[in-house]
Protein backbone atom coordinates (compact mmCIF):
# COMPACT_ATOMS: atom_id res chain seq x y z
CA UNK A 1 0.00 0.00 0.00
CA UNK A 2 1.18 3.25 -1.11
CA UNK A 3 0.87 6.55 0.73
CA UNK A 4 -1.04 7.77 -1.66
CA UNK A 5 -3.60 4.75 -1.21
CA UNK A 6 -3.73 4.81 2.71
CA UNK A 7 -4.76 9.15 2.55
CA UNK A 8 -7.78 7.66 0.51
CA UNK A 9 -8.47 4.83 2.66
CA UNK A 10 -8.22 7.56 5.86
CA UNK A 11 -10.74 9.92 4.24
CA UNK A 12 -13.40 7.37 4.80
CA UNK A 13 -14.84 6.29 7.95
CA UNK A 14 -13.76 3.16 9.13
CA UNK A 15 -13.76 2.38 12.87
CA UNK A 16 -15.94 -0.25 13.67
CA UNK A 17 -18.51 1.81 16.33
CA UNK A 18 -18.18 -0.93 18.67
CA UNK A 19 -14.63 -0.65 18.94
CA UNK A 20 -12.49 1.83 21.20
CA UNK A 21 -9.96 4.14 19.98
CA UNK A 22 -7.33 2.06 22.20
CA UNK A 23 -8.37 -1.12 20.51
CA UNK A 24 -8.60 0.45 17.41
CA UNK A 25 -4.61 1.69 17.65
CA UNK A 26 -3.91 -1.85 18.62
CA UNK A 27 -5.22 -3.03 15.55
CA UNK A 28 -3.19 -0.88 13.17
CA UNK A 29 -0.22 0.35 14.59
CA UNK A 30 2.86 -1.88 15.98
CA UNK A 31 5.92 0.26 17.78
CA UNK A 32 9.68 -0.97 18.03
CA UNK A 33 12.99 0.60 18.44
CA UNK A 34 14.53 1.04 15.15
CA UNK A 35 17.31 -1.16 15.71
CA UNK A 36 17.64 -2.09 11.90
CA UNK A 37 19.40 -0.09 9.32
CA UNK A 38 16.27 -0.31 7.43
CA UNK A 39 13.80 1.15 10.30
CA UNK A 40 16.70 3.78 10.61
CA UNK A 41 15.95 4.76 7.47
CA UNK A 42 12.47 4.73 7.55
CA UNK A 43 12.65 7.11 10.35
CA UNK A 44 15.20 9.77 8.67
CA UNK A 45 12.66 9.29 5.82
CA UNK A 46 9.96 10.38 7.19
CA UNK A 47 11.94 13.35 8.81
CA UNK A 48 12.79 14.52 5.75
CA UNK A 49 8.94 14.73 4.49
CA UNK A 50 8.12 16.59 7.94
CA UNK A 51 10.84 18.75 9.23
CA UNK A 52 12.44 18.83 5.15
CA UNK A 53 9.63 19.32 2.81
CA UNK A 54 6.37 20.04 4.77
CA UNK A 55 7.58 22.62 7.36
CA UNK A 56 11.01 23.65 5.82
CA UNK A 57 12.64 23.79 9.02
CA UNK A 58 15.37 22.07 7.95
CA UNK A 59 17.18 22.69 4.17
CA UNK A 60 16.44 19.82 1.65
CA UNK A 61 19.37 20.42 0.72
CA UNK A 62 21.96 19.96 3.45
CA UNK A 63 19.89 15.96 3.69
CA UNK A 64 20.52 14.55 0.34
CA UNK A 65 18.67 11.32 -1.01
CA UNK A 66 15.52 12.03 0.84
CA UNK A 67 16.63 11.36 4.70
CA UNK A 68 16.81 13.60 7.24
CA UNK A 69 20.19 13.19 9.87
CA UNK A 70 22.44 15.01 11.74
CA UNK A 71 25.52 14.13 13.97
CA UNK A 72 23.54 13.64 17.03
CA UNK A 73 22.25 10.08 15.00
CA UNK A 74 25.21 8.70 15.92
CA UNK A 75 24.20 8.56 19.79
CA UNK A 76 20.39 8.93 19.50
CA UNK A 77 17.91 5.60 19.68
CA UNK A 78 14.92 6.40 17.09
CA UNK A 79 11.40 4.97 17.69
CA UNK A 80 9.20 3.59 15.04
CA UNK A 81 5.40 3.56 14.89
CA UNK A 82 4.19 1.41 12.12
CA UNK A 83 1.19 0.95 10.55
CA UNK A 84 0.29 -2.61 10.52
CA UNK A 85 -1.34 -3.25 7.07
CA UNK A 86 0.86 -1.10 5.11
CA UNK A 87 4.07 -1.36 6.81
CA UNK A 88 4.41 2.66 6.58
CA UNK A 89 6.47 4.60 8.77
CA UNK A 90 2.90 6.89 10.85
CA UNK A 91 4.84 8.28 13.42
CA UNK A 92 9.08 8.56 14.76
CA UNK A 93 10.72 9.95 17.28
CA UNK A 94 14.97 9.57 19.36
CA UNK A 95 16.26 9.97 22.38
CA UNK A 96 19.28 11.82 22.21
CA UNK A 97 21.65 9.89 24.50
CA UNK A 98 24.18 12.38 27.18
CA UNK A 99 28.04 12.13 26.14
CA UNK A 100 29.48 12.61 29.31
CA UNK A 101 32.79 13.83 27.86
CA UNK A 102 30.89 17.01 26.63
CA UNK A 103 29.35 20.13 28.42
CA UNK A 104 25.90 19.79 29.05
CA UNK A 105 26.06 16.53 27.97
CA UNK A 106 26.15 17.53 24.48
CA UNK A 107 21.98 17.98 24.38
CA UNK A 108 20.98 20.74 21.83
CA UNK A 109 18.25 21.73 24.59
CA UNK A 110 20.41 21.73 27.36
CA UNK A 111 22.62 23.85 25.02
CA UNK A 112 19.87 26.31 23.98
CA UNK A 113 18.39 27.41 27.25
CA UNK A 114 19.79 29.75 29.61
CA UNK A 115 17.42 28.64 31.93
CA UNK A 116 17.86 24.63 31.59
CA UNK A 117 21.99 25.44 31.47
CA UNK A 118 21.26 26.82 35.02
CA UNK A 119 19.54 23.56 36.64
CA UNK A 120 22.17 21.85 38.94
CA UNK A 121 23.77 18.41 38.27
CA UNK A 122 22.37 16.98 41.10
CA UNK A 123 18.81 17.92 40.19
CA UNK A 124 19.53 17.02 36.26
CA UNK A 125 22.51 14.54 35.97
CA UNK A 126 24.38 14.55 33.10
CA UNK A 127 25.12 11.04 32.75
CA UNK A 128 21.48 9.88 32.84
CA UNK A 129 19.63 12.74 31.33
CA UNK A 130 18.60 11.95 27.67
CA UNK A 131 16.84 14.50 25.23
CA UNK A 132 13.05 14.07 23.17
CA UNK A 133 13.78 14.88 19.55
CA UNK A 134 12.16 14.84 15.91
CA UNK A 135 8.66 13.53 17.63
CA UNK A 136 6.78 13.31 13.85
CA UNK A 137 3.37 12.12 12.51
CA UNK A 138 3.26 11.42 9.49
CA UNK A 139 0.65 13.71 7.05
CA UNK A 140 -1.65 11.55 5.76
CA UNK A 141 -2.38 10.01 9.63
CA UNK A 142 -3.15 13.81 10.46
CA UNK A 143 -4.57 15.47 7.60
CA UNK A 144 -7.90 17.63 8.06
CA UNK A 145 -9.11 20.90 7.41
CA UNK A 146 -6.88 23.51 9.89
CA UNK A 147 -4.26 21.10 11.01
CA UNK A 148 -1.07 21.86 11.63
CA UNK A 149 2.15 20.10 12.78
CA UNK A 150 0.97 19.63 16.51
CA UNK A 151 -2.56 21.52 17.27
CA UNK A 152 -5.53 20.46 15.56
CA UNK A 153 -4.74 17.12 15.32
CA UNK A 154 -4.38 15.64 18.73
CA UNK A 155 -7.88 17.03 19.83
CA UNK A 156 -9.95 13.83 20.31
CA UNK A 157 -12.99 13.84 18.03
CA UNK A 158 -15.55 11.37 18.81
CA UNK A 159 -17.88 12.56 15.47
CA UNK A 160 -15.17 11.31 13.17
CA UNK A 161 -14.52 7.92 12.71
CA UNK A 162 -11.22 7.34 10.57
CA UNK A 163 -8.06 6.34 11.84
CA UNK A 164 -7.11 9.89 12.90
CA UNK A 165 -9.45 9.64 15.47
CA UNK A 166 -6.35 7.68 17.39
CA UNK A 167 -4.03 10.10 17.04
CA UNK A 168 -3.60 10.39 20.01
CA UNK A 169 -2.94 6.81 20.92
CA UNK A 170 -0.42 7.38 18.31
CA UNK A 171 1.43 9.39 20.70
CA UNK A 172 1.36 7.07 23.19
CA UNK A 173 2.74 4.72 21.68
CA UNK A 174 6.06 6.84 20.51
CA UNK A 175 6.38 7.12 24.12
CA UNK A 176 6.14 3.46 24.84
CA UNK A 177 9.17 3.13 22.64
CA UNK A 178 10.46 5.75 24.47
CA UNK A 179 10.30 4.33 27.81
CA UNK A 180 11.68 1.07 26.58
CA UNK A 181 15.17 3.25 25.85
CA UNK A 182 14.54 5.09 29.25
CA UNK A 183 14.65 1.20 30.72
CA UNK A 184 17.71 -0.15 28.74
CA UNK A 185 20.12 2.91 29.18
CA UNK A 186 19.07 3.83 33.03
CA UNK A 187 18.00 7.19 32.28
CA UNK A 188 16.42 9.14 35.04
CA UNK A 189 15.38 12.30 33.49
CA UNK A 190 14.76 13.44 30.04
CA UNK A 191 14.93 17.04 28.52
CA UNK A 192 13.04 18.89 25.07
CA UNK A 193 13.03 21.76 23.58
CA UNK A 194 9.56 21.58 22.29
CA UNK A 195 6.48 23.26 20.54
CA UNK A 196 4.14 25.05 23.10
CA UNK A 197 1.16 22.96 21.46
CA UNK A 198 3.06 19.51 21.68
CA UNK A 199 3.33 20.67 25.52
CA UNK A 200 -0.29 20.98 25.90
CA UNK A 201 -1.07 18.13 24.03
CA UNK A 202 1.17 15.72 26.42
CA UNK A 203 -0.42 17.44 29.31
CA UNK A 204 -3.63 16.50 28.25
CA UNK A 205 -2.34 12.65 28.06
CA UNK A 206 -1.21 12.92 31.46
CA UNK A 207 2.20 13.09 30.22
CA UNK A 208 3.62 15.62 32.73
CA UNK A 209 6.87 18.09 31.46
CA UNK A 210 7.33 20.63 33.71
CA UNK A 211 8.17 24.10 31.80
CA UNK A 212 11.31 25.21 32.08
CA UNK A 213 12.26 29.63 32.11
CA UNK A 214 10.63 30.96 28.77
CA UNK A 215 10.37 30.72 25.26
CA UNK A 216 13.17 29.95 23.21
CA UNK A 217 13.87 30.76 19.02
CA UNK A 218 14.50 27.09 17.97
CA UNK A 219 12.90 26.56 14.61
CA UNK A 220 10.14 29.19 15.82
CA UNK A 221 9.20 29.57 19.46
CA UNK A 222 9.89 26.67 21.37
CA UNK A 223 9.49 25.78 25.41
CA UNK A 224 12.31 24.28 27.01
CA UNK A 225 11.22 21.40 29.31
CA UNK A 226 12.25 18.59 31.48
CA UNK A 227 10.28 15.54 33.40
CA UNK A 228 11.90 13.19 36.04
CA UNK A 229 11.24 9.86 34.82
CA UNK A 230 10.45 8.71 37.93
CA UNK A 231 7.95 11.37 38.67
CA UNK A 232 6.51 10.80 35.30
CA UNK A 233 6.25 6.88 35.96
CA UNK A 234 3.93 7.98 39.02
CA UNK A 235 1.72 10.52 36.54
CA UNK A 236 1.28 7.68 34.05
CA UNK A 237 0.24 5.07 36.48
CA UNK A 238 -3.28 7.46 37.06
CA UNK A 239 -3.75 7.68 33.14
CA UNK A 240 -7.26 6.24 32.07
CA UNK A 241 -6.77 2.39 31.74
CA UNK A 242 -6.62 2.38 27.91
CA UNK A 243 -3.78 5.19 27.37
CA UNK A 244 -2.08 2.85 30.49
CA UNK A 245 -1.94 -0.09 28.37
CA UNK A 246 -0.60 1.17 25.42
CA UNK A 247 2.13 2.60 27.00
CA UNK A 248 2.89 0.23 29.25
CA UNK A 249 2.78 -2.48 26.29
CA UNK A 250 6.23 -4.39 27.16
CA UNK A 251 5.77 -3.79 31.13
CA UNK A 252 8.63 -1.26 31.35
CA UNK A 253 6.33 0.80 33.47
CA UNK A 254 6.26 -2.57 35.93
CA UNK A 255 8.32 -1.55 39.06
Amino acid sequence: MTVDQLEQRSAAPVVPPAMSPADYYDQLFDVRIARSAEDQRQAFALRYRVYCEETDFLPATANPGGIERDALDSRSVSILLVHRESQLCAGTVRIILPDQSAQYGGLPARICSPDMKAIRSDTMPVATTGEISRFTIAPEFRRRSGDTLYQQVYKTDADFGDMRRVIPYMALGLFAGMFEVVVEHGLTHLCAIIDPALLRMLRRLHLQFDAIGGLVDFHGPRQPVITDCHDLHACLKKMPPEHLRIVNRNGTLDY
